[in-house]
């Protein structure tokens, strides 16, 4: 059965305006296309609403504006107060300093801080001072590697 709109009389779809026309205009216009439309209606507006929240998630946390804080994995301890309280005492010879007990993680290009996991603790500086040793790191979304970090030593890191 033929539309009962002429060919003079088609309009062009533009618009939900223009299809609700068309289609109320329209009695044998197929439901099986009705039913498409509301779907199709009904997902442009569900993306709507959700690109709506994604900027007003946007707007209400905005990126920090500095650095994220440097992540220690190795800390060294605070100099003891008990100790400065003594009396000094004369050092027949001086103490040779003591050994260090950390190593440093260099990030090279294409490793990117942020990527980056050391020991399961994200990295978020290209160059971080950690304890010396073995550690699993993983760079991207690959596996997690087992590196030894030497005391005082440097590792370079790319991906």
């Amino acid at each position: 059965m033929r539309s009962p709109l002429q060919p003079a009389e088609r309009l062009e779809i533009t618009d939900v305006h223009s299809l609700a026309a068309i289609v109320a205009r329209d009695p044998q216009f197929p439901e099986r296309r009705r039913r498409l439309i509301r779907v199709v209606a009904a997902t442009v507006g569900g993306c709507t609403l959700i690109l709506i929240a994604a900027g007003v998630a946007r707007l209400l946390h905005p990126p920090p504006s500095q650095a994220p804080a440097p992540i220690t994995i190795a800390e060294t301890p605070p100099p003891s107060t008990a100790a400065s309280a003594r009396t000094p005492v004369a050092d027949p010879a001086p103490t040779p300093p003591p050994a260090p007990t950390t190593g440093i993680v260099h990030l090279q290009k294409p490793a990117v801080p942020g990527h980056v996991w050391i020991d399961g603790k994200k990295a978020g500086q290209a160059e971080l001072t950690i304890a010396c040793g073995k550690h699993q790191i993983k760079v991207g979304r690959g596996r997690a590697h087992t590196v030894d970090l030497p005391c005082g030593g440097e590792l370079n890191l790319s991906k």
